[in-house]
């Protein structure tokens, strides 16, 4: 009987938990926000974080500037479309579909490092170098400013250019420009 007067007294003083509507809501209410906000974070913007391969580089009104997951840097500048078609350990393959890109292309001997630019094709192994791409009068432009450049068309190697170089598409009038003396 003593235990029992003992428990009467300890369920007495001891109050029920119960969790309040409002409460459970709150709490509910701020799991959801705070799982908004993480995949928000994850889903960045390419100008504040780093690119994966099937990523769009496509620049508004504003140039747009991306790093790479290998570290290399692309400035497109504004309205210039492409892609990151590939980034791997062995190749990294940027699409330019319209406008004008820089890359810093990140020094690694084993990766290719390719920029498709309608059919023109520029290889890297470690430089600093621009394409651009008129698709309203067909021409594509390279101009190196660090380092060596391969230019492809298909299987064939239409220049190597050094840095203060340049080459214009199309074949027919292909140039490479000699820089000016300093």
């Amino acid at each position: 009987e003593l235990d029992e007067s003992w428990q009467r007294l300890d369920s007495a003083l001891r109050p029920e938990r119960r969790f309040s509507k409002p409460l459970v809501f709150a709490g509910v209410g701020v799991a959801v926000i705070a799982i908004v906000i993480g995949v928000t974070s994850l889903r960045r913007a390419p100008s504040e974080g780093v690119l994966e391969a099937g990523a769009m580089l496509a620049a508004g009104t504003a140039p747009l500037q991306t790093t790479l997951r290998e570290g290399s840097t692309v400035r497109a500048d504004a309205a210039s479309k492409g892609a990151l078609e590939v980034a791997n350990a062995s190749e990294v393959r940027v699409r330019l579909d319209e406008g004008s890109m820089h890359f810093d292309v990140a020094r690694n001997p084993a990766r290719r490092f390719v920029v498709k630019a309608g059919r023109v094709e520029v290889r890297v192994i470690g430089t600093a170098f621009t394409v651009r791409r008129s698709t309203t009068v067909a021409s594509v432009q390279v101009t190196v400013d660090r380092g060596v450049v391969e230019v492809w068309m298909g299987d064939i190697q239409r220049a190597v250019l050094n840095a203060g170089q340049t080459w214009s598409e199309p074949v027919e009038t292909a140039v490479v420009v000699e820089p000016e003396p300093v």
